[in-house]
């Protein structure tokens, strides 16, 4: 859906990738010209950024959930160190997101996730994602899945916005250039309602949703066990903007 944009994919495993990953990598750059997969290494990447006496293994140790919350961190210093637009890997784009930046998307009234998320390389989104870094640094919680992620973004946003409610920040001028997208936009099935991506969808509501949408989110923490059934919603989005990869996993995807 996006064939101008350059989509870089990043790895930071220090284990070599299994056969079935590398397959899955070769799938993907021999069908797609502007798919880039880059391994980096922790130690270099974080070199000269912010966080770079502060992101320590003691402090990763400290997390009930370290990989996670390396997640929170990594992603905010990639849009830091380069721009662009962040995507979790739990998700299929529908639509195109050509022409969007500084944005978010709200997961309901009281929270912006950061499973979707464009700063730029202007002024507000570098300024931006470095007061989202900044916050981190001070306040990191490792006892709270979404202190340091969703968290951290909602209080800068809501700091941008001079608003407190989330629900009063969907395509408000408020924001001031910073835009935060209506939940159905990013998040069309809501996490508590995870399983409608993965039963068939005998009245077209699930489907329905997920037409006006942009991306959809499989809320991935509560699906990953959760095998694609060739009548579920889900199948039905992966065939039509995931072919090559959903040929290669079928029911694993």
């Amino acid at each position: 859906m996006n064939p101008k944009d350059s989509v870089h994919l990043l790895f930071f495993s220090s284990s070599v990738p299994s056969l079935g990953t590398n397959e899955l990598f070769t799938v993907l750059q021999s069908n797609y010209s502007n798919v880039n997969i880059k391994r980096a290494h922790l130690t270099d990447y974080i070199k000269g950024t912010p966080v770079e006496k502060w992101l320590t293994p003691k402090l990763l140790l400290s997390s009930n959930w370290p990989l996670i919350h390396l997640s929170d961190i990594l992603r905010l210093l990639t849009l830091w160190k380069f721009g662009g637009i962040y995507l979790d890997l739990d998700i299929v784009v529908t639509k195109s997101l050509e022409n969007l930046k500084n944005f978010a998307g709200a997961q309901d009234d009281e929270r912006i996730a950061n499973g979707v998320m464009g700063f730029d390389q202007d002024r507000l989104g570098h300024r931006l994602v470095e007061e989202c870094l900044t916050e981190l640094m001070k306040d990191f919680r490792g006892d709270l899945w979404a202190h340091n992620g969703p968290d951290i973004v909602t209080k800068v946003i809501q700091k941008q916005c001079n608003l407190k409610s989330v629900a009063h920040m969907i395509n408000s001028s408020s924001c001031k250039g910073f835009q935060v997208f209506h939940p159905s936009v990013f998040y069309p099935i809501p996490y508590q309602e995870w399983e409608r991506y993965f039963y068939e969808d005998l009245d077209g509501q699930t489907l329905d949703l997920i037409r006006k949408s942009k991306i959809i989110h499989v809320w991935n923490k509560l699906s990953k066990w959760e095998p694609v059934t060739d009548k579920s919603p889900y199948s039905a989005v992966a065939k039509q903007f995931c072919p090559h990869v959903f040929e290669k996993c079928k029911s694993r995807f």
